[in-house]
């Protein structure tokens, strides 16, 4: 009797997770059932779909500016370095700019900086957890996710949006009152500051910094706000 419950156990979990499967992007960087980003209670694949009963995990925080998925909001994240953010956006995400001439529109990384809805978000498995994942969401007001190549040669940057950090390593800071969160990227650095406050608080403020590897420049914050955990 325990032998058969147990098969069939295992019957229903294979068909829960090919259900679940069926509602996610299939990017590598999301697990099945899991958030491409949470926005106003509700969990998201990478078309900007939701998932029902989806979530990256136990814990979750999550932040944004405006965002025209589940009506119209606004939270605490705020852009307080455009010249960054445009770089963040180029170099470190791929959405515009990513031709060699002729970029107008879209395609321009100055009509997003301005122009963009931006969504973070970040999860673990428990409060104590020593990894955690992290995702930054942008979508241009049109609708637009990504540039379309105005003209001339592509350059060599992912198109990385949502961009991920699985499993990153949570990092203590300033003296253990905070944490850290980075990512090395094709030509950058991407972190989330946390300079005081843990996983296991309701809400702590934050900052999202960039820096380019390939001109040398280093980290600088372009974005900061309050990240507040999820009722579930």
């Amino acid at each position: 009797m325990k032998k058969l419950f147990l098969i069939g156990l295992a019957i229903l979990s294979s068909t829960l997770i090919v259900a679940c499967d069926k509602g996610s992007s299939g990017s590598s960087n999301n697990n099945v059932n899991q958030c491409a980003y949470y926005n106003n209670g509700n969990c998201y694949d990478n078309n900007g779909n939701v998932i029902p009963g989806g979530n990256y995990g136990p814990i979750n925080f999550y932040d944004y500016n405006y965002y025209a998925g589940n009506g119209w909001g606004q939270g605490n994240l705020q852009i307080t370095d455009t010249a960054v953010f445009k770089e963040f956006l180029k170099s470190g995400m791929g959405v515009c700019d990513r031709g060699s001439w002729f970029n107008y529109g879209v395609d321009n990384c100055d009509n997003w900086t301005s122009n963009s809805y931006v969504t973070l978000n970040i999860a673990a498995a428990a409060t104590t957890s020593s990894t955690a994942n992290v995702s930054i969401k942008v979508q241009h007001t049109s609708g637009v996710l990504q540039g379309g190549f105005s003209g001339g040669v592509m350059t060599p940057i992912p198109y990385l949006n949502p961009l991920t950090i699985p499993n990153g390593a949570v990092s203590v800071v300033n003296n253990s009152q905070g944490f850290e969160i980075r990512k090395t990227l094709y030509l950058g650095l991407v972190q989330l500051i946390v300079r005081q406050g843990k996983l296991n608080d309701t809400s702590f403020s934050y900052e999202l910094a960039f820096g380019n590897k390939n001109t040398g420049n280093a980290s600088k914050v372009f974005a900061t706000g309050l990240l507040t955990r999820a009722p579930y």
